[in-house]
């Protein structure tokens, strides 16, 4: 997958790819000791 260059390329990108988004959260938090989000609830 080609991810893009610039801030709006790279957001537009992750807008349609929520997994990879997701996956990419997740890493980049596991790296850095920092707690996973909750998941938003929905209402």
């Amino acid at each position: 997958t080609k991810l893009g260059q610039g801030k709006e390329n790279a957001r537009a990108f992750l807008t349609a790819n929520a997994e990879m988004a997701k996956e990419i959260d997740s890493k980049v938090r596991t790296h850095y000791g920092i707690a996973v989000a909750p998941e938003k609830e929905e209402g």
